[in-house]
């Protein structure tokens, strides 16, 4: 039956969201963000699970299949995708009508995670045979170095990650690496009990290998590219593995500064004093929630603001202090 059917579906792409997730009813009017066949990114290992992938079926498809994804590198880590179309109770013997449906790749089964740069395939198994629907390149992109201007921003602003640590580890053997990263290199005394033997991301060699030999994970890209995640807490999804973020001020390290500051205010301190206070303290501007943060930006090359400050909407606020 399959066999009489010449159409096949076909790969639209990966999205970042589908709305309504996963309809395949024409009528239905669909909100696509982020479609694309080219994925850049700053960070591998990057998790996929988040992402969903887009197949056309047009007239004629067959109205049952599995759709297997695997890496060009790493072919044998395999997710299938199955679908089966009916009318009534009764599977057709092809799709009547052309549609479009979103595949979630969030799995109990296998979790989805793209190791390192390269081609994702897509290919339908039908009947024994399998035929190409098309492929997603995912592409490295280094991150920007870690500027002074994010390093401040980091320090004051609670909604960005401090430090993180990440667990890769094999299954089997147990054994492991745990990359770290901040915006300055921890002291020995600041390390985690729950992480005594951590890599500083940018002391990692290229690969890890564990002892048995089953599981093999590029590096140099966090290497690279780690301090990313400071910026962009969004960029993290789960991965199977152990995360870790903390913020600089602990609530009573942060009432104490709080505390400090109000004393100075009570003191009617001069301009000056109150500046340099904030710039030692850059929580006190957490507030702001910023992305970036200058001490001193210069005005048209003739004057300066105490502090500039680029916020997550990215809007430019200039701050004085009187």
């Amino acid at each position: 039956m399959h066999q009489q059917t010449k159409a096949r579906p076909l790969l639209l792409g990966i999205a970042d969201r589908v709305n309504p997730r996963g309809s395949v009813n024409p009528e239905v009017a669909t909100d696509i963000l982020g479609l694309r066949q080219v994925v850049a990114s700053h960070i591998y290992p990057l998790d996929i699970q988040n992402y969903q992938v887009l197949i056309g079926f047009p007239v004629g498809s067959p109205p049952s299949g599995r759709i297997r994804l695997f890496m060009r590198e790493r072919p044998s880590q395999n997710v299938w995708l199955q679908y089966a179309f009916s009318v009534g109770d009764a599977p057709p013997e092809a799709i009547t009508q052309q549609i479009v449906v979103s595949f979630s790749l969030r799995t109990d089964l296998v979790h989805p995670m793209i190791w390192q740069p390269g081609t994702l395939e897509v290919r339908l198994e039908l009947d024994g045979d399998e035929h190409d629907l098309g492929f997603i390149k995912f592409v490295y992109v280094p991150a920007p170095p870690l500027s002074d201007d994010i390093r401040h921003a980091i320090k004051s602003n609670p909604s960005l990650w401090s430090e993180l640590r990440m667990v890769i580890q094999c299954s089997k053997c147990k054994a492991g690496i745990t990359p770290e990263v901040g915006p300055e290199r921890f002291k020995p005394e600041a390390q985690d009990e729950r992480f005594p033997n951590p890599t500083w991301y940018e002391d990692l060699p290229d690969d890890f290998k564990c002892e048995c030999g089953t599981t093999s994970v590029p590096l140099r890209y966090l290497r690279e590219s780690m301090h990313w995640f400071l910026a962009n807490t969004s960029s993290v999804q789960a991965d199977g593995s152990v995360t870790i973020q903390t913020s600089l001020l602990s609530l009573p390290e942060a009432e104490k500064v709080l505390g400090a500051f109000r004393c100075l205010l009570d003191g009617e301190p001069p301009e000056s004093k109150v500046q340099s206070f904030i710039q030692t303290n850059p929580m006190l501007l957490a507030p702001f929630a910023a992305r970036q943060l200058f001490f001193k930006p210069p005005i048209l090359n003739k004057y300066a603001a105490d502090f500039g400050i680029v916020t997550s909407r990215r809007e430019l606020l200039r701050i004085r202090s009187v």
